[in-house]
């Protein structure tokens, strides 16, 4: 499969109460995502890009995009996605 033709793509919209949120929220995603990654990319996951959505209704929005190779990559990441959802045990690894 080519690089930059995925079979199954997925686009997610999350909305924040507000900015500061969202921030908080984009840092905590990009350091689970270091960690995740090996394992997604193993999974079938090829890309995952983020944009922020400007509205004029000024709400903290983004969308995500997930690149897939095929629809059983999508379903072999989705306990991946369970896994990276839950909640940090560490207060200091929030922090950090």
């Amino acid at each position: 499969m080519n690089e930059t033709q995925p079979a199954l793509v997925n686009f997610t919209v999350e909305t924040f109460p507000n900015e500061r949120d969202m921030e908080f929220h984009l840092a905590q995603a990009s350091k689970r995502f270091e960690v995740f990654m090996p394992r997604f990319k193993e999974a079938g996951l090829k890309k995952i890009t983020f944009t922020k959505i400007w509205n004029k209704e000024s709400k903290a929005m983004v969308g995500w995009v997930f690149e897939y190779e095929n629809a059983e990559a999508y379903q072999a990441c989705q306990s991946l996605w369970k896994e990276i959802k839950k909640p940090s045990t560490s207060k200091t690894e929030l922090l950090s």
